[in-house]
């Protein structure tokens, strides 16, 4: 089996890790895909439809429609600015996925403090 590069290897953990904070989110099919380049589609909660470049420099917004790259960008900051992660991408374009990232930190943190409370003491050291 032949191993995965690192940019296939992040676009599939975004994949697998994400979908708790957005409506949709998928590599893309219909794009062209090398071991430096792959692209991923996202749609937020608020509806809004990117397809992200994924390659060594970070994530770029290339379109704001799903499996499609624009020559002429609608948003001109966004498609010009390269993310070290979708989710600081997400971040900036998605106040649902902030309040969404929160709820999830609170109650990671707090299934570890009912772990660590019901756990034996001297597993608590």
């Amino acid at each position: 089996m032949a191993s995965l590069s690192l940019v296939e290897e992040e676009a599939m953990a975004t994949v697998n890790e994400l979908p708790f904070a957005v409506d949709s989110i998928a590599i893309s099919d219909a794009l062209p895909r090398t071991d430096e380049l792959i692209y991923i589609n996202i749609t937020t909660c608020e509806q809004k439809s990117y397809c992200l470049e994924l390659t060594a420099h970070g994530w770029r917004v290339v379109s704001t429609r799903h499996d499609h790259l624009d020559e002429q960008p609608e948003n001109k900051e966004l498609s010009g600015r390269y993310f070290e992660t979708a989710y600081q991408f997400l971040d900036v374009v998605s106040p649902a996925y902030r309040q969404r990232f929160g709820n999830k930190l609170i109650a990671e943190l707090y299934k570890l403090s009912n772990d660590k409370e019901h756990s034996p003491p001297s597993e608590r050291l």
